[in-house]
């Protein structure tokens, strides 16, 4: 099986005084370039999923889209990268996460080799992350026809109507794969929780 991976930065940023989360220096390195250098080890294109392509303009290497359909989230950004996929599915990663980490994405794509599915969810506790996951290129339609005839744009709303596989992990294994960076204080707190340790 092919997968593709997208990247999602398509957000308002409202939370970020506007500025786009996927140049937020973290340890001196912009997230989207953190991203792609763990993302290039383990599939063979990467995509950007963005409203704002002008800003973009340092990555025009990689493959660009936008939201088809607009104001919705990120459900439009999953849209958008599996209707522009050439690949059997695409690995989905939102551009506000710093620490992506390839012994994390692993066994993800390890279970889309192993597995039927529309979607491969990892879940810790009773907790999932649906910006980190593999969608199939076959639920396309079914996305579509959802958006269009659902006012309830929420990615976790959608998923209990699909096929999903889920991974677990531990906590422990997790580590901070999962952190997003919503706002300033959020960037604050979390390097100030790493100088104590």
């Amino acid at each position: 099986m092919q997968i593709h991976s997208a990247i999602l930065a398509g957000g308002k940023n409202s939370r970020y005084d506007g500025m786009n989360k996927a140049f937020i220096l973290v340890e001196g390195k912009r997230i989207i370039d953190r991203n792609i250098k763990v993302l290039k080890s383990l599939f063979p294109q990467i995509s950007i999923v963005t409203n704002q392509a002008d800003q973009f303009i340092d990555y025009a290497d990689y493959p660009m889209s936008s939201d088809y359909f607009k104001e919705i989230g990120p459900l439009a950004g999953i849209h958008s990268a599996l209707k522009n996929t050439t690949a059997d599915a695409v690995f989905i990663s939102s551009c506000d996460m710093p620490f992506l980490n390839s012994d994390i994405i692993k066994p993800l794509i390890e279970a889309s080799n192993q597995n039927k599915f529309q979607a491969i969810i990892p879940r810790w506790n009773k907790n999932i992350e649906p910006l980190h996951a593999i969608y199939h290129r076959d639920l396309f339609p079914i996305l579509d026809k959802y958006i269009r005839n659902n006012e309830n744009r929420s990615v976790r709303v959608f998923l209990k109507t699909i096929e999903c596989v889920y991974i677990d992990f531990s906590e422990a294994k997790l580590g901070n794969a999962f952190t997003n960076i919503n706002r300033p204080r959020d960037l604050e707190v979390l390097f100030s929780r790493r100088l104590r340790r």
